[in-house]
């Protein structure tokens, strides 16, 4: 194992390796120095420390403050700590390497009242430890905690380092960064027209891996001067190279043809590059490197494409509440404001720039940090039908202050449009996601619509993303509201269309308490709640997790039955005859019964098909049973009838060429009958009906048996009184 412990100063001065002869600053610094605090300070705390360290920007005017020395804890010193002043928004990383591996070190950062903020064991090579970066939250005096584990004492080589502006630091605990797939992303500023950036790492030593660090520059247009140099701190050792590679690991050979601590790349085709940083000699506890990147691009950046909406001059059902915008290469963050980018709809003249127009909520959401895509959510509001138009002003700009060239002819300076069409099918609307629903308090309110068919059914339409890729169930917690009567029988659905979210949803009383919730209930990993009666009027609440990583838009769909029946369908429970939802007939003075139930064909599940059975009940021969549906207003439903017996046979259905939503039947015989509602297409979570029963019935009833009365005697004579076990049954047809 190459390990290097830090020196007396004395020994810095004369040794040799002390100036590296590459390195382009040669700055004095009294950042190695030997201390031995005395075990004091803060008692108070419940803590013990050494007085306050000095923190050196080394090299000057980097950004990267630094203190470094070599200690031992030794029988009696069983911790050590290091006492520094740290700027709100500084990040902030601990290093404790072991020359000798006889002691397994733990770091921790601690505030100044002595509480914990983060710790690390074995962040490091072997069971060193790596802590960090952390931001500071708040400007003052914090500590660094070395101590051993399992009682372990010995030597160790300690740094704190304060990272303070532009500057970044890599992130390589276990060495993280050593390949293309896992390598950190430079965020690159504008600077005297060039893209620039700088960034703090150490090439470690470890016996089983040669420590190498990349960094994504970015995706890059053809000939592109990309300038690297590694600067040194005054304490480093380091005898580094750099390299530039593509995304397929293939070099970009450096003008000079020098493999060494500077030079100079031109990319030979558009693709995403990547800095490279690697030791000759000197990795370990003083392999650190200052690595400055600068990007000289005149070529203006243009728009790949938009996903999740369509071409120019294309149609869709309805605006989704996410979407996103590929660039051809990194933006400028900064120049990502709220007046750079619109989405309009023309409203009801179909013209744009007219008082009609309706103005989309735009907001960056995610927040735009580094890359070639920018994200987009939609910030409540309704979804609006007609002529829309999607704009990104000349304001962005690329890290090197290139204006955007959104119509795509090499000059920079304009702005991209996008125009399409949006249909609402059948007049559906919805409403988008508040961005600040993540809570009870401001859920995002669903006002519901009566049917205007009169089908008794009340709807409305959430439209909303969960946009954190994190597999915690409420890394991106949506919130949503609506009105309900008592009796109201609630049919709540979430579809991830197609996204790969696993959705989870619960809904809350207006108390605000839990009621009732669903993973899977409907097709594939979509949420179903079925046929939930409102017990009080008030405002009720859904909240939407994920049970996965996945992102994308969903739609939330609330139904409210009033005054009928609804069934009971989640994880397609009447989908047998065993769990058919039965007809219910109120009483009637004539010769019908008379009833409805409303339902939904899901989507499909696999090759399972939904279909919904609902048991009518025994009929006598000679019955008259007419089926009809109705459809809610936006319906997607075509839907095909069928009337099944007892063993499940179909004794008639409709024609699939002659579909009229309408079934009459003659009964030929006595037995128990169902109805069947199928989709012939249109099935989903728009697939809503109500289904509605008549039954003719002039058969008188008759008694085919009698149970548990006792029989005649063999004589004929019948008993005139008798213990009966159980009460009598009386069987009728």
């Amino acid at each position: 194992m190459s390990r290097h412990r830090y020196t007396k100063q004395s020994d810095v001065r004369r040794s040799k390796t002390w100036r590296n002869r590459r390195r382009r600053s040669k700055h004095d610094s009294e950042t190695v120095k030997r201390l031995n605090f005395p075990l004091e300070f803060l008692e108070p705390r419940h803590m013990l420390c050494g007085d306050p360290v000095s923190l050196s920007e080394d090299p000057t005017g980097s950004g990267y403050f630094v203190f470094a020395t070599s200690e031992a804890l030794t029988p009696g010193t069983d911790f050590k700590c290091y006492g520094f002043d740290a700027l709100a928004g500084d990040r902030v990383v601990v290093v404790v390497d072991t020359p000798n591996g006889a002691l397994n070190p733990s770091a921790s950062l601690l505030n100044v009242s002595g509480g914990t903020l983060t710790s690390d064991n074995d962040g490091g090579p072997g069971n060193d430890s790596l802590l960090g970066p952390t931001t500071i939250s708040s400007t003052g005096t914090y500590y660094a905690r070395v101590a051993g584990q399992s009682g372990t004492l010995g030597e160790y080589d300690v740094r704190v380092e304060v990272l303070r502006g532009d500057v970044q630091v890599e992130t390589d605990r276990d060495n993280d960064n050593a390949t293309i797939a896992s390598a950190d992303v430079l965020t690159l500023h504008h600077s005297n027209g060039l893209a620039v950036a700088n960034v703090v790492g150490n090439i470690s030593a470890d016996d089983a891996v040669a420590d190498t660090d990349l960094f994504l520059i970015g995706r890059l247009n053809a000939n592109v001067s990309v300038s690297l140099a590694l600067t040194l701190p005054s304490f480093s050792e380091l005898d580094g190279q750099i390299e530039v590679i593509d995304s397929t690991g293939a070099l970009v050979i450096d003008e000079d043809g020098q493999l060494d601590f500077a030079g100079l790349f031109i990319t030979p085709q558009a693709d995403s590059y990547f800095a490279r940083v690697s030791a000759t000699s000197g990795a370990g506890s003083r392999g650190t490197y200052v690595l400055g990147v600068s990007v000289d691009d005149d070529v203006p950046p243009q728009i790949d494409s938009v996903v999740g909406l369509p071409g120019e001059g294309g149609t869709l059902d309805i605006v989704p509440n996410a979407f996103a915008i590929d660039f051809d290469e990194p933006i400028a963050g900064q120049t990502l404001q709220s007046n750079s980018f619109s989405l309009i709809a023309a409203g009801p003249d179909n013209q744009f720039d007219t008082p009609d127009d309706v103005d989309y909520n735009l907001v960056n959401e995610p927040p735009y940090t580094s890359g070639t895509r920018v994200s987009f959510t939609i910030d409540g509001g309704q979804a609006i039908a007609g002529n829309h138009r999607l704009r990104l002003n000349p304001s962005i700009t690329d890290a090197a202050g290139n204006s955007l060239d959104g119509d795509g002819n090499g000059a920079g300076g304009d702005a991209f449009e996008r125009i399409f069409t949006v249909t609402l099918p059948d007049g559906t609307a919805g409403a988008y996601e508040n961005h600040n629903n993540a809570t009870l308090a401001s859920a995002t309110p669903l006002t519901v619509a009566t049917d205007p068919v009169g089908t008794g059914i009340h709807r409305v339409v959430g439209l909303g993303s969960q946009s954190v890729a994190d597999s915690n169930v409420w890394a991106d917690e949506d919130w949503w509201s609506f009105v309900a009567d008592a009796g109201d029988q609630a049919v709540i659905s979430l579809n991830a269309q197609g996204t790969g979210i696993n959705a989870y949803i619960e809904l809350y009383n207006p108390s605000g308490n839990f009621v009732t919730s669903d993973d899977n209930g409907g097709p594939g990993s979509d949420s179903l709640i079925s046929g939930y009666v409102i017990p009080t009027s008030g405002v009720y609440y859904v909240r939407v997790g994920n049970w996965n990583a996945a992102t994308g838009n969903y739609k939330l769909v609330v139904d409210l039955a009033r005054g009928v029946a609804v069934e009971t369908d989640a994880q397609y429970h009447n989908d047998t005859l065993s769990n058919a939802d039965p007809v219910s007939f109120p009483s009637r003075n004539d010769a019908t019964r008379v009833g409805s139930i409303a339902g939904i064909i899901q989507g499909t599940e696999g090759t399972n098909l939904d279909e919904d059975l609902f048991q009518l009940g025994v009929l006598n021969t000679g019955n008259l049973v007419s089926l009809s549906i109705r459809l809610p207003n936006a319906s997607s439903l075509v839907p095909r009838l069928a009337i099944l017996n007892s063993s499940g046979a179909v004794v008639t259905e409709e024609d699939p060429n002659n579909l009229t939503g309408t079934l009459t039947a003659t009964v030929s015989e006595n037995d128990v009958y169902y109805a069947r509602v199928v989709a012939e297409s249109g099935e989903g979570p728009d697939a809503r009906y109500v289904l509605d029963v008549h039954i003719d019935d002039d058969v008188a009833p008759e008694i085919t048996g009698v149970n548990r009365l006792p029989l005649p005697l063999a004589d004929g004579t019948v008993y005139r009184e008798a213990v009966l076990d159980q009460a009598p049954s009386v069987y009728l047809p």
